[in-house]
């Protein structure tokens, strides 16, 4: 009785996670975009109609193939709450499932880096020239414009 009512619990918080963040932006003005549903980094590098078009199904793309990816991740990330709060920790345990953890997260990365080098491929040179100056190539980890975003065109994609 109380594995399935926690089993139940735990499924409800993952939709309701899922749906949250599905519905987090609302109507496509949030991160930087205006009226139109355009973000400023848009106009900025002045894309076409259809290289926006392309760049959307592009990160469309992503998000259908990494979905299961990331669901998995919460799950691995609800477990490791679950062995972090038990009244004597599993230190084999913890370990275990922060490595899970770790390899998903490589996964996403190495699959966000190929979408990324897809995107860059529908830019011109000069498109591609103010997509450096605007800072997207930094190391994410130093705190360049990327650093919280994992190195995505911020306010774009």
């Amino acid at each position: 009785m109380k594995k399935g009512l926690l089993t139940t619990i735990v499924a409800l918080i993952l939709v309701g996670t899922v749906s949250l963040s599905a519905f987090a932006y609302g109507n496509g003005r949030g991160r930087g975009g205006n009226q139109t549903g355009k973000s400023g980094f848009f106009q900025q590098i002045n894309l076409s109609p259809e290289q926006q078009q392309k760049l959307l199904e592009i990160r469309q793309d992503f998000q259908k193939e990494t979905q299961t990816l990331r669901f998995e991740m919460q799950k691995k990330q609800l477990e490791l709450r679950q062995l972090w709060s038990a009244a004597t920790l599993n230190r084999n345990g913890i370990e275990a499932k922060e490595k899970e953890i770790t390899g998903l997260r490589v996964q996403l990365v190495n699959k966000s880096r190929v979408m990324q080098e897809k995107m860059k491929s529908i830019l011109t040179a000069d498109q591609l020239k103010k997509l450096e100056e605007s800072g997207f190539n930094r190391n994410p980890g130093v705190g360049g414009r990327g650093a919280r975003s994992g190195g995505r065109m911020k306010g774009c994609f």
